[in-house]
């Protein structure tokens, strides 16, 4: 099956036209590929956007919470990553560390700590983890393996953020304002 970028649409007397440069076309192993390649920037930029958002909400606790879930969430995907090829932990046991499912866990932990999209996330989530499946980028033994090693630590911090920034309580979509 083939997908096609260069299509051109035309409004003639009989009706729509679809002119297709074949060319230029993709297979369907390339398209999935190249939203497979856009999930991950498209979680850090939201996660950004989130940060941003609350910033200038003048919500500045929360936003360092944030930035620092982000920063340091990405720091454990890739010290792990670091650590897994000197240590080859994931060989070991016939499996690949998986830096697609690691940071797409870590965009995710982050933009939850400034919005109520568990779902849409979890969703999002469910739907890259098929993909990479179906394309063969890892096998279920690595995005499971790498999800709890990453996965486990940062929903545990991410909930001691929501108690400390809700003074105990774990909605943090309370805004706080300081004037």
């Amino acid at each position: 099956m083939h997908y096609f970028i260069n299509s051109e649409y035309s409004l003639g007397a009989s009706g729509i036209t679809l002119e297709i440069d074949e060319q230029n076309s993709m297979t369907e192993y390339e398209l999935i590929d190249a939203i497979c390649d856009s999930v991950n920037p498209i979680l850090l930029c939201t996660a950004i956007g989130v940060g941003i958002e609350v910033l200038v909400k003048k919500n500045y606790k929360k936003a360092g919470v944030v930035f620092s879930l982000l920063i340091g969430s990405l720091l454990l995907v890739y010290g792990a990553m670091f650590v897994d090829t000197k240590l080859k932990i994931w060989e070991s046991f016939g499996g690949d560390y998986s830096t697609h499912t690691a940071f797409a866990i870590a965009a995710s932990i982050a933009i939850s700590a400034g919005k109520h999209w568990a779902k849409w996330l979890i969703g999002v989530f469910c739907l890259y983890v098929v993909a990479m499946l179906y394309q063969q980028y890892h096998s279920v033994l690595d995005i499971v393996t790498t999800a709890l090693v990453i996965g486990v630590p940062l929903i545990l911090i991410r909930n001691y953020c929501g108690s400390f920034l809700a003074g105990g309580i774990k909605d943090m979509d309370s805004e706080v304002n300081y004037q």
